[in-house]
């Protein structure tokens, strides 16, 4: 069975669970969300179909199944927008600065202390699975080729002197599709090209140990963990074990490690070769998890916003 159909049969047997509420959990609106999309919250049809989308097309929101056109050409980044505009309209509070930035600053958005499950439709929910299944049946041969073409792009966006230097907004989608690369395959962000990070940027996304794993040799702090969702700790929980040699029996975790280009499974693992900071990391990972609401398991894991890739 292909990965992606592995990926799709787990996913059909999900439930949907949050990836748990921001820092400051946001008041319970008056209004409950809307039912239905709101008129500025681009739509699409599988009856009327759409034509492989342009870097700059708008996300857009499906009121009928999916078709495989709106996915293909899409950046990490716009995949990422268009699952978790699925949850956005059920009022989702997002953990993560530069998801909740965007989905701020539109005028239909209204976060919800906790999500309203009972305004996603099936179709929704079949449509969410059908990105992640989409996300996870990419290659890490050809997650590593678009982060060089990102990279490529950046060094010359960066250094390029006004008036010739691309627009800010342009270079910030650039920054969060290396740093979701990046993070997909392993690679500490910005990768190997020597970019100079902007300031502006490195204040509003953090690099955090899901990019960098080798800040694991350091104890944590429950400030550094502030931004992570429920799909982030969970990983990261489980990224003390994997750059130890342990094998996972859980398919989605199984299926994200392999894709790191650190990783190396061990069948003679065992949790003896977990060092003091190591255990120490993991129990302060676990107390994070059990404040918004425990830790995930694979079913929830596939709802969550971010499951694949991660930001």
């Amino acid at each position: 069975m292909s990965r992606t159909s592995k990926v799709l049969a787990l996913t059909g047997l999900m439930s949907l669970a949050c990836a748990g509420g921001p820092a400051t959990a946001p008041s319970e609106p008056t209004a409950s969300p809307p039912s239905a999309p709101p008129a500025s919250l681009p739509t699409g049809s599988a009856a009327t179909g759409q034509a492989a989308p342009g870097p700059d097309s708008p996300i857009p929101y499906f009121t009928n199944a999916l078709p495989d056109s709106a996915l293909q050409g899409r950046t990490l980044r716009e995949l990422t927008l268009m699952r978790n505009t699925i949850y956005a309209r059920a009022g989702n509070p997002f953990r993560k600065r530069w998801l909740n930035e965007h989905f701020s600053a539109q005028p239909w958005y209204q976060a919800r202390a906790t999500m309203d499950e009972s305004a996603l439709t099936p179709v929704d929910r079949a449509n969410a699975e059908k990105i992640a299944a989409y996300e996870a049946s990419l290659l890490q041969s050809e997650l590593r080729t678009r982060a060089q073409e990102v990279s490529g792009r950046l060094a010359a966006q960066l250094g390029s002197a006004p008036p010739n230097r691309a627009p800010r907004d342009q270079v910030e989608k650039d920054l969060i599709e290396l740093m979701l690369l990046d993070r997909s395959i392993g690679v500490v962000f910005p990768g190997d090209a020597g970019l100079q990070i902007p300031s502006w940027f490195t204040e509003k996304v953090d690099v955090t140990a899901l990019d960098d794993a080798s800040r694991l040799d350091s104890l944590l702090t429950v400030d550094a963990l502030r931004d992570f969702s429920k799909r982030d700790l969970r990983i990261l929980r489980n990224t003390v074990y994997a750059r130890r040699g342990r094998a996972f029996k859980s398919q989605l975790l199984a299926e994200y490690f392999s894709r790191m280009e650190w990783y190396q499974p061990d069948a003679t693992y065992a949790d003896s070769r977990l060092s003091d900071i190591d255990q120490r990391n993991i129990k302060l990972i676990r107390s994070v998890e059990d404040s918004v609401g425990g830790p995930l398991t694979d079913l929830q894991q596939q709802a969550s916003d971010e499951w694949f890739s991660g930001a």
